[in-house]
C-alpha cells in the first residue's frame, strides 16, 4: 500500500509566506498609487492662499490632497508584523514617527500614516482630509484606493485556494 506523509505545518508555513509576500506587494503598490494621485491632484486655481509666507494651491473638493511641504506625502508607508521597523519607512520630508505602526497581530500587513493635524486634539490628518470638516470639504485619497486593491487582492487569494494550485504548492514543499 502506498503512503503519503503530508507535512502540515511545513505547508501552512509555505501558504502563509506566499499570502503575506502578496499582501506586501500589494500595499507598497497601493501605497505608490495613494502617493502619486497626491502630486497628479489638480489644484483649485481660484483658492490660492499664502500660509507660512508660501502661497499654498489646495486641491479641488473630493480630489486628493495635493502636495505642499510633502510631510503627509512622505509619511505614508507600509508596515507588517515581524518587518522589523516600528514605523514603516517614511520619505525625507517626514519624521520616522508618522509612518504607520507595525501591527500585532501576525500576517497582518497594514498602509497609512500617524500625521497628526494641528488641532487642539491632535486628530490624525487623514481622518480630516477623508471626511472633510466644517470649513473644508473632503479630499479622499486612502480609502478609495484601498476599495479597489480589495478585489484585486480577494481575487489572488481566490487563486491561491484552487485545487491546482495547492497541489502545486504541495509538491513544491520538500
Amino acid at each position: 500500500m502506498a503512503k503519503i506523509n503530508f507535512d502540515y505545518p511545513a505547508f501552512k508555513n509555505k501558504v502563509m509566506d506566499m499570502v503575506l509576500t502578496a499582501s506586501i506587494e500589494s500595499a507598497y503598490e497601493i501605497r505608490d498609487e495613494i502617493k502619486q494621485s497626491m502630486v497628479d491632484s489638480p489644484e483649485w486655481s481660484e483658492k490660492a492662499y499664502y500660509r507660512q509666507g508660501r502661497k499654498h494651491h489646495p486641491s479641488v473638493p473630493g480630489n486628493p490632497p495635493r502636495v505642499d511641504y510633502g510631510v503627509l506625502h512622505d509619511s505614508i508607508s507600509v508596515n507588517w508584523t515581524g518587518s522589523g521597523m516600528p514605523n514603516g519607512e517614511v520619505g525625507s520630508r517626514a519624521k520616522e514617527s508618522d509612518g504607520i505602526s507595525q501591527p500585532v497581530r501576525e500576517g497582518e500587513v497594514v498602509i497609512g500614516t500617524n500625521v497628526k493635524s494641528k488641532d487642539k486634539k491632535g486628530t490624525p490628518l487623514w481622518i480630516l482630509l477623508e471626511g472633510g470638516t466644517k470649513r473644508m470639504r473632503a479630499r479622499p485619497f486612502i480609502l478609495e484606493p484601498l476599495q479597489k486593491y480589495k478585489k484585486i487582492i480577494a481575487k489572488h487569494i481566490k487563486r491561491m485556494s484552487t485545487m491546482k494550485f495547492l497541489v502545486g504548492l504541495a509538491k513544491g514543499i520538500k
